[in-house]
């Protein structure tokens, strides 16, 4: 991660509280994949409140994100995420936990659910978990699109949090439930 854009997530952390800090690092991917995948908006559709976080229905990439983000040195996954990511894969859909530990030499890891539920444990060090070598280049390509999106939408995020960010989906048209 850029110093810039560590500092920009630090703000916003500081302004925000953590639900929302969460709920506005979730759009922020979202709009990093719709962006990078260069698709309609009705391919993408956001859960902020119930059931996986961000769903990708296109043809050629069919994902199921749950996504993590924290400060701390862990994070938890709960069975309630795993099982929803399970009912995707069932679907046809690629399941991928999205973690990004706010650190200044962090980035989004993009996590295989299987490889994960293989060890059925609920809580995880940040320091044992990798993107899959199968997303790799997808990781590249995103953290890439993210950082830029976040220098661009930071001010604004910092000073009107998650409605600016809401006000931006529904004029792209990408569908979201919750608040």
């Amino acid at each position: 991660m850029k110093t810039d854009t560590y500092y920009s997530l630090v703000e916003i952390i500081n302004k925000h509280n953590e639900s929302e800090t969460g709920k506005i690092l979730q759009c922020m991917l979202a709009l990093s994949f719709h962006h990078l995948l260069n698709c309609e908006a009705k391919y993408i559709t956001i859960n902020l409140v119930e059931g996986v976080d961000i769903v990708v229905d296109l043809d050629e990439f069919k994902y199921a994100i749950e996504v993590k983000t924290t400060s701390r040195d862990a994070i938890k996954i709960g069975e309630k995420d795993f099982g929803g990511l399970e009912k995707y894969k069932e679907k046809g859909y690629i399941p991928i936990i999205c973690v990004l530990k706010i650190d200044l030499h962090s980035e989004w890891l993009l996590i295989d659910l299987d490889k994960l539920r293989r060890r059925r444990k609920s809580t995880w060090n940040n320091s044992d978990l990798y993107t899959d070598d199968r997303f790799k280049e997808l990781s590249k390509n995103l953290n890439s699109t993210f950082e830029k999106l976040l220098l661009e939408y930071a001010t604004q995020i910092i000073e009107n949090g998650l409605t600016y960010l809401l006000k931006i989906l529904r004029e792209r048209g990408i569908k979201y439930s919750g608040k």
